[in-house]
């Protein structure tokens, strides 16, 4: 996972738009907003990050690198 494109989603996008994006990937329709990315799969790991952590920086004060680096741990922890 490319931090840089992580970061771009969210400083460009509201928690909202990025659901949006979320659902219109999910059912094969164009998105609304440019996400980098190889695949369907791939821009969908990256929009799913990228709320995570606006979440947490949002809602919990958190810091971007702090907020990703606790996305990327649980990501690890699932596998």
């Amino acid at each position: 996972m490319e931090r840089n494109i992580v970061k771009k989603l969210v400083e460009n996008y509201t928690i909202d738009q990025l659901v949006e994006a979320e659902q219109a990937l999910v059912e094969g329709e164009e998105l609304a907003l440019e996400v980098e990315g190889q695949d369907a799969s791939e821009k969908l790991t990256y929009l799913l990050a990228a709320v995570y952590i606006l979440e947490q920086v949002k809602l919990e004060g958190a810091e971007f690198y702090d907020a990703f680096r606790q996305y990327t741990l649980q990501v690890r922890e699932s596998i």
